[in-house]
């Protein structure tokens, strides 16, 4: 999902900013391509929603904090909202990274 904004039609239109970028995963093995389409995203703000199992979590958060830190294409202060929905408990946990 992406909320952009665009001026013009037709070949004067153009796109002019992209404030959020959005990707969803519900399954465990999918998480690392879809997280890995944000990495690429030219966007203030991205979020990613995915579904696992609350044992899963530390894991991911790590890999998700690794991944934006060392991805050399990003720029210090992107930011990722990152939402976990348990599978197992009614919770949810919501995970900021900023590129440092």
């Amino acid at each position: 999902m992406t909320w952009y904004t665009q001026a013009g039609e037709g070949l004067t239109r153009r796109l002019l900013n992209v404030p959020l970028v959005a990707e969803c995963e519900w399954s465990l093995h999918g998480i690392n391509d879809d997280f890995e389409k944000l990495l690429l995203a030219n966007s203030k703000t991205r979020v990613f929603i995915c579904s696992t199992n609350e044992a899963q979590w530390p894991a991911l958060m790590h890999y998700f904090n690794e991944s934006v830190q060392t991805f050399q294409h990003n720029h210090v202060g992107d930011r990722y909202l990152i939402v976990l929905i348990s599978t197992d408990h009614n919770n949810v946990q919501f995970r900021l990274f900023v590129k440092a």
